[in-house]
Order: structure tokens, then C-alpha cells, then sequence
């Protein structure tokens, strides 16, 4: 009996000192009533910001490409917003940003609880490439609304991006030519029959076209001529034609594209992009000032750009266009650029263009203005590869990577002026924005 009775003692005792905890809800438990979107996140957090600034642009291009016919598609604005938030983010991956609608509570606020799968994403970012592209362009133009864009002197640089495709699947016109007899020797004689169909459906085409000509008394078409040849050492890729073999900063070679950009030195804000298949800087200077111009609506005061868009042409087109360059005709150490004397006295007369800018840059009006160009366009590349993640474009061929690039540089352009922004409200109308000065 006493036994029993400290037994129930201790068990009474461990009930009353036991701590209590909160119990969450069962996971098949339904909701009363159907949660809202703005109680899955703080009231604070950035994503409410980036669905506000996201309301300014215009996707009317988008929308009037949908008929009225079919199933009722997603709304543009929210396979947009998705993009724009994924880009920001570094996801870039049209799978990784279906599992993020799912699994990422900001994507689900974002795209209204919406899930598009990876097809869908896809084909929409493929659909309107060009589009989004131009989102570049209004980007521009929203922070020059809010201040950011003045336009004193603008920095233009190059940086080389890797393509869809590996090097190794690049190969020469003598390498193949080389390689020619063992190929023939397999194919020859499915490529005779080939051949020999060719020849006669081109010359029942050939003597068709000579007839109809004879028939209207006009002289009969030259005959097509022969096939280009390629130099020896012109590689050509396969996966990606359009992409070149080119050497990056860190002075390895890589298959890709020269970016080009041209940021506000106040702001960092890119106000034109553009990309080449040449590696080569120098002719593309003058292309992205006048891009600036059609971005912004007016030439800035002054441009900054390193040696390797030194050159007679664009210092001609420069003062052509009125705008004062600040480019070193030669590449400079770190040693002569801190240790250069400062000119003094007049400006010799007989100077060509490329000795009055080594003069310029010597002066110290000139040496502090081109030390701007560092700390400018710079960390905007550096911004773009590093947190934005693009060190490789996704899409193959020119016509593709380039809109590609501009729509990376519109995301990181909007996520400037969000961090410029004090506060949002809605004084009016939604997604009216305040800004602090």
C-alpha cells in the first residue's frame, strides 16, 4: 500500500511540473476560411516592394499577343513578376523557378499562388524574349523619374560571357579538311545518291526557270555561285554558331559573347546593353553611346572607357557627337598612373587627338574623372555576374542572347531603384510610389 501510493504521488508530482507546448495544426486539417497572401510574410518584407514597382511597367506588347480563343492563360503580369524576382534572386532556371513557386513563400505571394510549371516558363520567356528585352528601356526611364539618371558622364566596358556551349565542340575549317576523306569514305554512297537526286531535281528546276523567262522575254537568271570558302583557322561551333572562341579577364579562353554596357558613373544605373560576337571593344563604342541616346533621350556630358576603346574613330565620333571622352589611347600600370606628372602651360597646337588626351588624362581634372569609370561600370558587371548569376546565357544564337542581356540588366537597373526607395504607399492609386530624396 505505500508502495502504490508513492507511485501515484511521483506521477501526480510529474504531471503538475510537465511544461506545456504550443501544438501546431494537423496537416490534414482544412482552413476555415482561406488564408491570405499577406499573412504568410512580415509586412516589411521586400517582396511587397518589388510587387508594387512592378505594377509601373507596361507590358502591353506582351498582353496584345494573346487572342481570345483557348484556355484562359496565366497573366502576364505574373509570369513577368516570377522572371523579374527569379533573375534578381540568381534563379534563372525555368525548373528551379517552378519548384520555387512551390516551396518559396515570396515566389507564391508573387505569383498569386500560382504554379506554372517549367514548360510554361519556358515557352513564355522563349515567346517574348524581345520584350522582355526591352523592359531595358523602361527600367531607364522609371529611374530617371525618381532621380537616378543624370547623365554627367556615362562608363562603357565589355565583359565576356560564356555561351550555351562548350569549346570543344569548336573546331576549324583545316581540321575538317583534314578529316574530309575518312568522312567521305563512310558516306560515300549514300552521299552519291543524294547528290545525283539533287542534280536532277536542280536542273529540272534550272530549265523550268530558263522556260519561264524565254516565255516572257526576259533574260534567264545567272546561275548560282559556288560556295563560299572559309579561311583555314575559322572556327565554327557547333551548338552555337554564332558564339567565338574569346579570352576573358582572367586570360582564359572561352566560347561566348562580348557584353557590352553603359552605366550612369553617379548611379550605376545601365542605361544601354548590347552584345557582340566580336571580342574586340573599340568598335563598339560609339553603337552603345548613340543606344544612350535612344534610351534616355539625350547624349550625357561626358563618356569613360579604358584602353581598349582607345582609338582615332572614337575619338573622332565622340567629339562628332559633342560629348568630351575621357579613353587612354594605350593601356596604363598602376605605377606611371600614380606617378605621372601633371602637365602644365599651354596646349601645344600641333598635338593629334590621341596626344591631347594623354595630356588630358595627366592633368588632374582628368585623372579624377577617370577614376570614376572603376568604381562604376565595374561593380555593375560585377553585380550582374555575381548576384544576379549571369556568368552563361541560357539561349543560343545572337538574335537570343542578346534581349537575354538587356533583361538582365533591366532586373538589376529595378533592384537599384528599390534600394533607392525610403518607403512605398498607395496615395491614390496601387502601386503609386514615394520616394525619399
Amino acid at each position: 500500500m505505500i508502495k502504490r501510493i508513492r507511485i501515484e504521488d511521483r506521477e501526480f508530482l510529474r504531471m503538475k511540473t510537465t511544461r506545456r507546448f504550443r501544438q501546431g495544426q494537423s496537416l490534414d486539417q482544412p482552413f476555415l476560411l482561406p488564408p491570405a497572401l499577406t499573412d504568410w510574410l512580415p509586412a516589411k518584407h521586400p517582396v511587397y516592394a518589388w510587387d508594387q514597382l512592378l505594377e509601373e511597367l507596361d507590358l502591353t506588347a506582351i498582353r496584345d499577343t494573346y487572342g481570345p480563343k483557348g484556355q484562359p492563360p496565366y497573366d502576364p503580369r505574373i509570369m513577368v513578376t516570377i522572371l523579374v524576382y527569379g533573375y534578381a534572386r540568381g534563379v534563372q532556371s525555368s525548373r528551379q523557378l517552378e519548384r520555387a513557386c512551390w516551396e518559396d513563400v515570396a515566389f507564391r505571394v508573387l505569383s498569386r499562388n500560382q504554379h506554372p510549371d517549367f514548360w510554361t516558363l519556358a515557352t513564355f520567356r522563349r515567346r517574348h524574349l524581345t520584350a522582355l528585352g526591352d523592359l531595358l528601356q523602361q527600367s531607364v526611364q522609371l529611374a530617371t523619374a525618381v532621380g537616378l539618371v543624370r547623365l554627367k558622364d556615362v562608363a562603357i566596358d565589355g565583359t565576356k560571357v560564356k555561351a550555351s556551349a562548350s569549346k570543344h565542340r569548336a573546331t576549324s575549317d583545316a581540321h575538317l579538311q583534314e578529316r574530309e576523306p575518312e568522312l567521305v569514305a563512310e558516306i560515300h554512297g549514300y552521299l552519291d545518291h543524294l547528290e545525283a537526286q539533287d542534280q536532277a531535281e536542280d536542273a529540272a528546276a534550272q530549265a523550268e526557270k530558263t522556260a519561264q523567262a524565254e516565255a516572257a522575254g526576259k533574260p534567264a537568271p545567272p546561275p548560282p555561285e559556288g560556295p563560299a570558302v572559309p579561311k583555314p583557322k575559322a572556327q565554327t561551333n557547333f551548338t552555337d554558331p554564332d558564339s567565338r572562341i574569346m579570352r576573358n579577364s582572367d586570360q582564359a579562353f572561352i566560347q561566348g559573347y562580348n557584353a557590352q554596357v553603359a552605366v550612369d558613373a553617379d548611379s550605376q544605373i545601365i542605361v544601354a546593353a548590347t552584345v557582340t560576337n566580336q571580342a574586340a571593344d573599340s568598335p563598339h563604342l560609339l553603337p552603345v553611346l548613340d543606344q544612350v541616346r535612344t534610351n534616355t533621350g539625350r547624349m550625357p556630358r561626358g563618356v569613360l572607357a579604358d584602353a581598349g576603346y582607345g582609338s582615332e574613330h572614337n575619338l573622332d565620333g565622340c567629339a562628332a557627337r559633342q560629348v568630351p571622352a575621357a579613353i587612354p589611347p594605350e593601356k596604363l600600370t598602376h605605377r606611371v598612373w600614380r606617378t605621372a606628372p601633371s602637365p602644365r602651360g599651354r596646349i601645344p597646337q600641333h598635338l593629334s587627338r590621341k596626344d591631347r588626351m594623354r595630356r588630358y588624362l595627366r592633368t588632374k581634372g582628368g585623372h579624377r574623372r577617370y577614376r570614376r569609370r572603376q568604381c562604376s561600370v565595374e561593380p555593375a558587371i560585377g553585380y550582374l555576374k555575381t548576384v544576379q548569376g549571369c556568368r552563361q546565357f541560357l539561349l543560343r544564337s545572337l538574335a537570343k542572347v542578346e534581349p537575354e542581356w538587356r533583361f538582365h540588366c533591366a532586373v538589376a537597373n529595378l533592384a537599384r531603384v528599390l534600394r533607392r526607395a525610403d518607403r512605398l504607399t498607395t496615395p491614390g492609386r496601387r502601386g503609386a510610389l514615394a520616394w525619399g530624396s
